[in-house]
């Protein structure tokens, strides 16, 4: 049995959705009251903040939850990429680089958060909001030089 953080609720596991990086194993909230929350449709600057801020959290050395088995983000724990903003910081960023966001979704091309100085790490001062295509091209070519 678990109890769920929203409705207080004691229900079995079946009730919860699996989470591998919780220690039980389960989301925290159970499916019904996921259910009642509003989701973060694609494609708006809700969605970007949610699934970039997962993301920072994941691949930085202090992150809530630093995910050190993903191959992908061996090279951020290697430099010691830090996240060095907030995450009403963050969210206030995104508000402000809307119509960035919104653009790049409009023109079929995917959002993608560049740390400007890839020596520094996740900061208000030191991010810009590019193309993941363009993300991913400064990425080979500073590995190149």
């Amino acid at each position: 049995m678990k109890t769920c953080n929203k409705c207080k609720t004691k229900k079995v596991y079946k009730a919860f959705h699996k989470d591998r990086s919780r220690l039980d194993g389960y989301h925290g909230t159970c499916k019904d009251c996921k259910k009642k929350m509003p989701s973060c449709k694609r494609g708006t600057v809700a969605y970007f903040f949610k699934q970039t801020w997962h993301v920072l959290n994941k691949r930085t050395i202090n992150g809530k939850y630093p995910d050190r088995n993903n191959p992908k983000n061996e090279i951020y724990f290697k430099k010691g990429v830090r996240l060095e903003m907030t995450r009403d910081q963050f969210k206030e960023f995104c508000e402000l680089n809307k119509q960035s966001i919104l653009k790049l979704y409009k023109d079929g091309k995917t959002p993608s958060l560049d740390r400007v100085n890839s020596k520094k790490h996740y900061s208000v001062e030191n991010i810009e909001i590019i193309s993941l295509r363009d993300n991913i091209k400064k990425s080979h070519n500073e590995k190149g030089q």
